[in-house]
């Protein structure tokens, strides 16, 4: 997945897409700290996907990756930068979606 995958980098995350199944994964970086630090980082980077699921592609499987910068990040930065990614990753899919034909 992450050796084959097209990338995207946010400001708080970097998500990775490979064709797959629609599965959608999370993790975080051990640099934003313990354990509960990292899961309360996936869990605002879950919420925040959540609004934008209708915009993945259905025949992607995703991950977002959590950077250390998400666990200052204010929830309304989060989700506009999460949006800018998802909107690259849905033009990046639909391009190489339209090269395969």
């Amino acid at each position: 997945m992450f050796q084959e995958g097209r990338r995207i980098q946010t400001r708080f995350c970097r998500i990775v897409a490979l064709e797959g199944t629609g599965r959608i994964g999370f993790a975080t970086a051990k640099a934003i700290g313990s354990k509960p630090k990292r899961n309360r980082a996936k869990r605002r980077l879950r919420e925040a996907v959540r609004l934008f699921a209708g915009s993945l592609p259905p025949n992607a499987d995703v991950v977002f990756v959590g950077k250390a910068s998400l666990q200052d990040a204010a929830w309304s930065a989060l989700v506009n930068d999460l949006g800018d990614g998802m909107r690259a990753l849905g033009g990046l899919w639909a391009n190489e979606s339209a090269s395969d034909l």
